[in-house]
């Protein structure tokens, strides 16, 4: 709600210019243009321009946990394993969503890290109990052959589960580029390449997501 509230005053003041009165053009923008505009000719984002960045940030990432807490109901984990994630997450995204409201992407890192490791061992505890429940009592003594065809004997929960967990792997070198951002990809002959990086970055979590609540 505060992320949404967030996006929403930024949205009142780029278009009406009733709130700060920063006398801003009402045009409709990308978020990746913001930052190639920054980058391009040198100056600083107005307070619009962060809170939009900030907004799109919290909005994607606490739309991922989301899926991720969905996916805990059907993952059958628990014991002490089960409470240690739960336990992260919250953290987890809580940390996410400062770091995104400062802009900083070391504290973005450190949130971000937390839900990475709770939905990685989320998604292996998912995909271990479709095999478990697929053989039953025969789980102990099968093959790796037979485990193998039990799992994809459910493809759709392991289709699931394996697509939170790739999306990870997805996710740790774009964490990478953005704790590198300002020594590297901030430089001025680097501009495109951030630029496409930010749209194919956002893109292709936001499909996951969708892909992974259809």
């Amino acid at each position: 709600m505060v992320s949404a509230i967030y996006g929403a005053l930024s949205a009142i003041e780029n278009f009406t210019g009733t709130i700060w009165g920063l006398g801003r053009e009402p045009i409709a923008f990308l978020a990746e243009a913001i930052i190639r505009k920054g980058i391009t000719f040198g100056g600083h984002h107005d307070i619009v321009q962060d809170m939009i960045v900030g907004h799109l940030h919290i909005q994607l990432a606490q739309s991922a946990a989301m899926v991720m807490l969905v996916a805990f109901r059907t993952s059958k984990m628990s014991g002490k394993l089960y409470q240690v994630v739960l336990t992260i997450t919250p953290i987890g995204v809580i940390t996410l969503s400062y770091g995104a409201w400062v802009l900083n992407h070391y504290i973005i890192w450190v949130g971000a890290g937390l839900l990475i490791l709770g939905t990685l061992t989320m998604s292996i505890t998912g995909l271990k109990n479709i095999v478990k429940d697929k053989l039953g009592d025969a789980y102990e003594n099968a093959s790796r052959g037979k485990k193998l065809k039990a799992l994809f004997s459910e493809p759709v929960k392991m289709s699931y589960y394996y697509l939170l967990m790739i999306a990870q792997l997805l996710v740790m070198p774009q964490i990478y580029v953005g704790l590198l951002v300002d020594d590297y990809y901030r430089l001025p002959e680097m501009v495109t390449l951030e630029y496409n990086f930010n749209v194919a970055h956002w893109h292709q979590l936001a499909v996951m997501i969708a892909v992974a609540l259809m």
